[in-house]
């Protein structure tokens, strides 16, 4: 595997801090190396069940450390915190990171136990890391012949399924801005509150803040097709809708727009020597969704 995930992630996810851009621009060894890592993590971690000591601790910090570099260089929202605080079920009672209670549990372990969970754990983890690798792949002989065991396990069991979402990286930033004209003529643009779109602003993000609106924007202009919900916001937007308008940055004006419309362009970050903190330029390929259609008031 190359292990180049992280050379666009930084620059290409939703939300991005203002850390990323210096996380961006370190050198290739080092976000392959940080790739490895995180997926060494994912991996091992699984382990971290086991009732053996040290362990949990290990996993625990492993965890608490990659969710911890995730929140600095971008927002997720919720998601990272939750599993920070479902991490802390890997602890021990006796654990050196937990404070101590007044009862102190016995410290003789179970060899049933510790059995049963490697029963339990061993055959999952095979089945994760092979159905991991066969999505991240794609189809290839070795794992056609597999494929009927697996999708049984999976059904059974329910111990893996795709999360696709984020299954593939997205080389390029493609940014959606909304633009309103009051004459028909000239058009400026909305600002979103937390989504990439001034080219000379990094936007922060509060924490376990989740902005659906900006996250969906971000969503479809990776290639969504047939949103119904953006016909609406932008009809919305043509009625004057302080519900809507209130999900954006204020306006300059408070009169009712005559059209809007949508464009799509690619960012990238901004390499220093004049240029700003980003930089953008229509997509190679004219989209036909957010091209040239203008979406009208409706006067009746």
């Amino acid at each position: 595997a190359a292990l180049t995930a992280l050379a666009v992630h930084h620059e290409t996810q939703p939300l991005p801090t203002p850390l990323a851009p210096w996380l961006h621009r370190l050198p290739m060894w080092a976000h392959r190396l940080a790739t490895l890592a995180g997926l060494a993590i994912e991996i091992v971690t699984i382990v971290g069940v086991l009732p053996a000591p040290f362990i949990g601790e290990a996993t625990f910090a492993a965890v608490v450390a990659t969710q911890a570099s995730i929140v600095m260089s971008g927002s997720f929202g919720y998601f990272n915190y939750l599993s920070i605080f479902l991490a802390f079920a890997l602890l021990g009672d006796r654990s050196l990171l937990l404070p101590r209670l007044w009862w102190t549990p016995p410290t003789s372990s179970s060899t049933l136990g510790t059995a049963c969970v490697l029963i339990a754990v061993v055959p999952c983890t095979a089945l994760y890391i092979t159905r991991a690798a066969q999505y991240s792949e794609g189809r290839c002989r070795w794992f056609e012949k597999l494929d009927p065991w697996l999708r049984t396990a999976e059904h059974t069991f329910h111990v893996a399924n795709r999360f696709s979402l984020f299954s593939n990286m997205t080389p390029q930033r493609h940014e959606l801005s909304i633009e309103l004209s009051y004459d028909g003529a000239t058009w400026c643009e909305l600002e979103c509150r937390y989504k990439v779109g001034d080219v000379r602003r990094l936007k922060l993000v509060p924490p376990m803040h989740m902005p659906r609106l900006d996250w969906r924007l971000w969503l479809l202009a990776q290639g969504g097709r047939g949103a119904p919900w953006f016909d609406a916001l932008l009809r919305r937007l043509l009625e004057g809708s302080h519900d809507v308008l209130a999900l954006l940055e204020p306006l300059a004006t408070p009169a009712k727009p005559v059209a809007a419309r949508a464009r799509l362009w690619v960012y990238r970050y901004g390499q220093g020597e004049g240029e700003p903190r980003w930089v953008r330029q229509p997509p190679e390929k004219r989209d036909e969704m957010f091209g040239d259609v203008v979406w009208r008031r409706n006067e009746s």
